[in-house]
């Protein structure tokens, strides 16, 4: 973050995402494929979580977490991402479809939600990641 500049969820969303964008090799996905975040403060300091995306749905299971200091400083990355999830091409069904094809097939009594997920069906460990990185201050 700019130095002067005031610390707050949106600026610090940003930044994120930029952050993320520039080492897009190690992550494994771009800043834009970040949905969220849900933010709030401990003890001082931004706790930012974001789910993982590809092509506007969400990824099933896949999140990156960062706790900011006051200052701005990354003090914690951790998370489980889909390395270069792909986005879908396929058209969906539709709500109304999607709930009376769960209701037929999983014979259950009533569909109270529904959200669409990507789910990751790859048997390969290099195509998932799991981070823990520290930034000691």
């Amino acid at each position: 973050m700019p130095e002067g500049s005031e610390v707050d969820e949106a600026s610090l969303s940003q930044a994120i995402r930029d952050f993320v964008s520039a080492d897009r090799d190690f992550f494994g996905l771009a800043g834009d494929d970040l949905l969220g975040p849900s933010a709030r403060r401990i003890d001082g300091n931004w706790l930012l979580a974001f789910r993982q995306g590809a092509g506007g749905l969400p990824v099933r299971g896949a999140n990156l977490r960062f706790l900011v200091s006051p200052e701005s400083a990354i003090l914690l990355i951790a998370g489980y991402l889909w390395r270069d999830a792909p986005a879908l091409s396929a058209d969906l069904p539709g709500e109304d479809e999607a709930r009376i094809e769960a209701l037929e097939e999983y014979d259950v009594g009533e569909v109270l939600d529904l959200e669409r997920q990507l789910v990751c069906a790859v048997s390969s460990i290099q195509k998932s990641l799991p981070i823990i990185r520290i930034n000691q201050v």
